[in-house]
């Protein structure tokens, strides 16, 4: 087909005159936004408000490399680059994965308004069993002990009974140490119902009172051969002004109350009331193999029947220094036996006797009790 004229849409301008009907135009070039175009030979608009066909945009936080988008399909990985600032609800770092307040982490535990589903960092969002609260503290909590200033690991447990598998109380040291503790401050009246604690291999736990009325509550599983045991290195304390109830009606007739061993550190500074033990053949402390107890505690006997205050055997320390003893139908055949260069050091001898029946104390292989 011939033309009669060849219009360039690149430089087309306004007509002066209509042309001509019968007239045939080729046309070249490329129309301009300007006037109506847009500007391409491709036919995509710059100016246009959305897509044809609409398409997914998903963020990825693990992803690194670049990623582009035209528009012909959905792009799920876009990569996340920089840091979540704290006040934004991040850790305003890369390096740390943990959110400090107030210079230490605060995890939070609550047995009655408590969600796993939670962070833990606030009381208004805590978790609800101790499980997962050292979860979250064994998998990112560094901090600092706002009662010392040192580094530790903080868990706040709140009012309430705690039970079950979800509330077990095993602290390994691979996480916990002298150096990082855990210190489980307590608030209010806290029971841990048919759960014993242990410390091991060099964990160091530290219960604290957290304000007035601070109370914890133990009670053993069925037949369980102890209720509180520190072993292997490990470090368990009881801080002052904490009220520490123990019920022992279920730890078998041979068991121990308080058992510590090799090597380890059992720190009583607290309230303590033991209460409702039939261990004829047991004791209240057990102690082996360079065990090593200090007892600055406040004890009050309620309606037990004990084989020994303390059965101390190898290379084990007890300072016993307790001096306010109360008894209540409670029976005690002996104060010690203390074996194999063992020292049992009390000052309190007399409290203890006063309130319990006592027989001669029992040494061998150098043990030895003064006071």
């Amino acid at each position: 087909m011939a033309y009669n004229q060849v219009i360039d849409l690149s430089n087309v301008q306004q007509p002066e005159s209509i042309p001509e009907p019968t007239m045939r135009y080729a046309v070249k070039g490329v129309l301009p936004v300007t006037h109506g175009g847009t500007g391409n030979t491709t036919g995509a608009t710059e100016t246009a408000l959305k897509l044809a066909t609409a398409r997914k945009l998903k963020t990825n936080l693990a992803a690194t490399d670049d990623a582009t988008f035209d528009g012909s399909a959905d792009q799920e990985v876009i990569p996340v680059a920089g840091v979540l600032p704290v006040e934004h609800g991040g850790t305003g770092s890369s390096t740390k994965n943990f959110v400090e307040l107030d210079g230490h982490t605060r995890i939070y535990v609550d047995a009655v308004n408590g969600d796993d589903g939670n962070d833990g960092f606030t009381e208004a969002t805590a978790v609800k069993t101790i499980k997962r609260g050292v979860g979250i503290i064994n998998n990112h909590a560094i901090a600092v002990n706002p009662t010392t200033e040192t580094p530790a690991h903080i868990l706040y447990v709140m009012p309430g009974t705690y039970s079950g598998d979800d509330n077990t109380l095993t602290f390994y040291g691979d996480k916990l140490s002298s150096a990082m503790p855990l210190c489980i401050y307590i608030k209010g009246d806290v029971i841990f119902s048919g759960l014993a604690l242990t410390v091991n291999v060099g964990g160091s736990v530290i219960f604290i009172p957290n304000g007035d009325g601070a109370k914890v509550t133990f009670t053993a599983p069925s037949n369980a051969s102890f209720l509180i045991r520190v072993i292997n290195s490990s470090l368990l304390a009881f801080n002052a002004n904490l009220d520490v109830v123990v019920d022992c009606q279920n730890i078998a007739s041979n068991g121990s109350v308080f058992y510590c061993s090799h090597n380890a550190y059992l720190s009583l500074s607290s309230n303590i009331t033991v209460k409702n033990a039939t261990m004829g053949s047991g004791q209240l402390f057990y102690s082996t193999l360079q065990g090593l107890i200090t007892n600055n505690a406040s004890f009050t006997l309620q309606n037990n029947t004990f084989n020994h205050i303390f059965n101390v055997g190898y290379g084990c320390t007890v300072n016993n220094s307790t001096t306010n003893v109360s008894a209540t139908n409670s029976t005690v055949t002996r104060f010690a036996s203390v074996n194999a260069l063992s020292l049992v050091a009390t000052s309190s001898r007399a409290t203890w006797a006063s309130s319990t029946i006592e027989t001669a104390d029992v040494t061998s292989n150098g043990g030895v009790v003064v006071g």
